[in-house]
């Protein structure tokens, strides 16, 4: 005669449990993993888009600063503004070399470019006393550290008496 020595299920009903706990909590950490890193990597992205939105605009304002400086500066210098209309009559609508302009920052760059296009009528002057020079400026501004570039054209015209 044997002797059952295992305890009826009826009579202990938690010695039942064949591990369903344990599968929903593992499923439940595994959906939780999931979500963590598609948020780390949604939060990656925007970080990364973020910076090159800030390189992107560093970029443009270094152009517009070289574009700024060369309005100011060399066409307000008659002797850089003859060189570029002697320059124009032995080779027409050829752009300067570049000039690097100082932005105050180490990892910027920004160069200028210029092209002298020809004389254009001015408005408001019916006797003719004045004549347009027009030129075209163009700025570029590099980032060293991420290479964005970004290039920023002008065109001007300005006043001089008519030779």
């Amino acid at each position: 005669m044997s002797v059952n020595t295992r305890p009826s299920h009826r009579i202990l009903p938690w010695l039942r449990q064949e591990g369903t706990v344990l599968l929903i909590a593992l499923i439940m950490l595994l959906a939780l993993t999931i979500l963590g890193v598609v948020t780390m990597s949604t939060a990656t992205l925007n970080e990364r888009m973020s910076t090159h939105s800030v390189y992107r605009s560093n970029s443009l304002q270094a152009a517009e600063s070289a574009v700024n400086n060369a309005q100011n500066g060399i066409l307000a210098n008659e002797a850089a503004i003859i060189q570029l209309m002697n320059d124009a009559l032995v080779t027409p609508h050829q752009r300067t070399a570049g000039v690097a302009r100082d932005v105050g920052s180490a990892d910027m760059i920004a160069t200028t470019d210029m092209m002298y296009l020809g004389h254009s009528p001015v408005i408001g002057d019916e006797l003719g006393r004045f004549t347009g020079l027009s030129f075209e400026i163009r700025g570029t501004g590099t980032l060293n550290n991420s290479q964005a570039t970004s290039t920023l054209g002008l065109g001007v015209i300005r006043r001089a008496p008519t030779p």
